[in-house]
């Protein structure tokens, strides 16, 4: 049994919220089941949005560590929005992620996939490059570990865009002065690169006590016909986790 909770600088690090997990402050609980089950729930809060309280996060899934260095985990996660502007638009509710870790000495390789789904579908692909430097039973201290990380997402998203009905300027003169309309709307799927992130976390473990600090840089960047507006920006995040031996023989 595990009970966390965490601060972060930044809530909408790379301009698309609810896809990074970028939130002010946060809160919750898991069980790990020595089978691989675990079941998580989570909840979030931040000023930037009215009421303060608005998102909670609940989740389960399967891991399994294999042999050779081998991991791999699964999950589904639900979204429960609490936003009383009537504007808000959510694209996604649900999401379904699969991991596959791969560990040998030093170094390690992961790759992430996750389908988002809700009012549209995305898919998300984040091959991650990191190093593992580590110290163990150290003044008392069981672990401290820094596993400096790159990664980069790509990505297939649903994009909405207007496609222009002239195909020259006289055109859009004749179509203007006839109240006729100049674009029509129309959606496409896109994919390419989304974000590049450079992660450097310090996790400390003692006793039954988890302390993790990280900066995260992103480079975010736009698929074709997308008007998001994005930018590069950094962001700090904190979290301690009290664990319990819940298990039976």
């Amino acid at each position: 049994m595990a009970i966390r909770a965490g601060y972060n600088s930044n809530i909408v690090a790379t301009g698309r919220p609810f896809e990074l997990g970028q939130f002010g402050i946060s809160a919750g609980a898991a069980f790990y089941h020595k089978s691989g089950l675990f079941v998580d729930a989570s909840g979030y809060w931040s000023n930037e949005y009215d009421p303060a309280y608005f998102l909670t996060v609940a989740s389960v899934g399967y891991m399994k560590t294999g042999f050779k260095g081998w991991s791999w985990l699964v999950e589904y996660s639900r979204y429960f929005y609490n936003l009383s502007d009537q504007y808000a638009s959510v694209s996604y509710t649900n999401n379904f992620t699969s991991t596959t870790l791969f560990e040998h000495k030093l170094l390690n390789l992961r790759f992430d996939y996750s389908l988002y789904t809700g009012e549209k579908t995305g898919h998300r692909f984040t091959p991650t490059v990191s190093l593992n430097f580590e110290k163990r039973n150290w003044r008392g201290i069981r672990k401290i570990s820094l596993y400096p990380s790159v990664s980069t997402m790509f990505g297939i998203e649903q994009v909405r865009y207007f496609r222009p009905l002239f195909r020259n300027r006289l055109e859009r003169i004749f179509r203007d002065n006839n109240n006729l309309p100049l674009y029509t709307e129309e959606f496409t799927n896109e994919f390419g690169i989304m974000n590049y992130a450079f992660n450097a976390p310090l996790s400390v473990f003692y006793k039954n006590w988890g302390f993790l600090m990280s900066y995260t840089y992103n480079i975010p960047r736009r698929l074709t016909y997308e008007e998001t507006n994005l930018t590069n920006s950094g962001y700090l995040s904190f979290s301690v986790v009290r664990y319990f031996d819940v298990g039976t023989n």
